[in-house]
């Protein structure tokens, strides 16, 4: 009788593996935290983002601290908003990130009595059409390909 070794099995064989001599060299990135962070990217009603955007296929991180009372519909849908059109009123991007301090209400425009809370310490993923709820001081982690808050239009917008 063959003994199995660890991690062998029987569907052992359809797990690909990979080697790293075939794969390019991984992009590492870190975000420093606390004073090694340095100034923020950017300042808008009293939120600061730290953002590094210059990686390989549009990948984007960002260190966002939001104050208590933050208001998105007044401070960040103007800067959407288009001429001739009306005002950007729910948050048209996906977010994908991690709470690391405070919490987070997420207000939802398909059922906005319902405000699901984030605290520290967790992950979300939050569709577009939202807007966040902020009762606390909040800082996030997140990561995204998305460029709406990032596109040189909007960053032109956001006053230091």
């Amino acid at each position: 009788k063959k003994k199995a070794q660890a991690g062998a099995g029987p569907d052992s064989a359809r797990i690909p593996t990979y080697q790293l001599s075939n794969m390019a060299s991984p992009d590492v990135v870190c975000q420093p935290c606390g004073s090694a962070l340095g100034a923020p990217t950017k300042e808008f009603g009293g939120a600061k983002m730290w953002l590094k955007k210059d990686l390989p296929d549009g990948r984007q991180v960002q260190r966002i601290f939001i104050p208590k009372g933050f208001d998105w519909v007044k401070t960040i849908s103007p800067m959407l908003s288009k001429a001739g059109e009306g005002p950007v009123m729910w948050c048209p991007v996906t977010h994908f990130g991690y709470l690391e301090s405070g919490s987070m209400g997420i207000k939802f425009k398909d059922d906005p009595d319902n405000i699901k809370i984030i605290k520290a310490g967790e992950t979300y993923l939050v569709p577009p059409g939202h807007i966040p709820i902020m009762n606390e001081d909040a800082v996030m982690v997140e990561f995204t390909q998305d460029t709406t808050y990032t596109n040189a239009e909007v960053q032109a917008k956001m006053k230091d």
